[in-house]
């Protein structure tokens, strides 16, 4: 059964080699979601990607590093499907942003599975995206397109994980942006 659909974007796939591992992210809200936070950056972990957070409006990152901004919006847009809890939006520039539709996540939360770590494999889905520049879902894991009730339970248990073609596809994209940064550098 599928009750979630977890984003959408549009960017070409990306290739290139290994890729440095540090992604920085800025919630643009004030809002207690460290939990969420450590739920995410133990999903990436497990591939080998470090996540830092912080506050506030986007700085530049490390050399090395990809930003990105997560929104934590209350209002979901009217023409947004009604299993959409965000979207990643990486066409934005510098600023490669993600929206977290929080209030209808939340409301998703209050009957299925814990608020912040569905928040955390939210976050997790939707910044893979943009690493991965692919609107592309997995069969399995943290980036299927629609998560089933058993999958949202699961999460209970231990947090849904990268497959390894979405683990490969992260390095790459990470590979991709940094080629990029360091193309502007030079």
């Amino acid at each position: 059964m599928r009750i979630v659909r977890i984003g959408c974007l549009a960017m070409a796939t990306l290739f290139g080699a290994r890729a440095a591992s540090n992604v920085v992210v800025y919630i643009s809200a004030n809002k207690p979601i460290g939990p969420a936070e450590q739920v995410a950056a133990s999903i990436f972990a497990g591939v080998g990607i470090s996540v830092t957070w912080h506050r506030g409006e986007p700085a530049p990152g490390p050399p090395g590093s990809v930003v990105v901004r997560v929104d934590l919006s209350e209002d979901t847009p009217a023409n947004c499907p009604l299993d959409t809890l965000a979207l990643a939006h990486p066409y934005a520039g510098a600023d490669k942003g993600i929206t977290v539709f929080y209030k209808k996540l939340r409301q998703m939360a209050e009957t299925v599975v814990p608020e912040q770590l569905l928040l955390g494999h939210v976050l997790a889905h939707e910044i893979g995206h943009v690493l991965e520049g692919s609107d592309r879902h997995s069969q399995e894991g943290v980036m299927k397109a629609h998560w089933s009730y058993k999958d949202l339970y699961s999460m209970q248990d231990a947090p849904l994980r990268f497959a390894p073609e979405d683990a490969d596809l992260l390095r790459r994209g990470l590979e991709w942006h940094n080629s990029l940064a360091r193309s502007f550098v030079h």
